[in-house]
């Protein structure tokens, strides 16, 4: 499908990567939908998306990688703020 797209109605490709991850996403497939989400250029739905699930690994990954540096201050402060609220 997404082949169609890209070749018929590249417009609508981003629309289609991010439509995709939130159906994986939904059904816990969480690699699956991380691919999309970064296809997409939504780097902060990957992100958000492992931090609610308690992924931090994946999270650090995600942050570090190919994604805006903003994303690793952003998830420098959750960090810091979650572990100020465990006390």
């Amino acid at each position: 499908m997404l082949r169609l797209v890209m070749h018929y109605h590249p417009g609508h490709l981003v629309d289609s990567y991010q439509h995709v991850a939130d159906t994986l996403c939904r059904e816990e497939n969480c690699k699956g939908a991380e691919i999309y989400y970064v296809k997409a250029g939504q780097y902060t739905s990957a992100l958000k998306m492992y931090l609610e699930r308690n992924l931090f690994e994946d999270a650090v990954r995600v942050s570090s990688g190919p994604a805006p540096s903003y994303l690793h201050i952003i998830f420098q402060s959750f960090c810091f703020y979650s572990t100020l609220n465990s006390f």
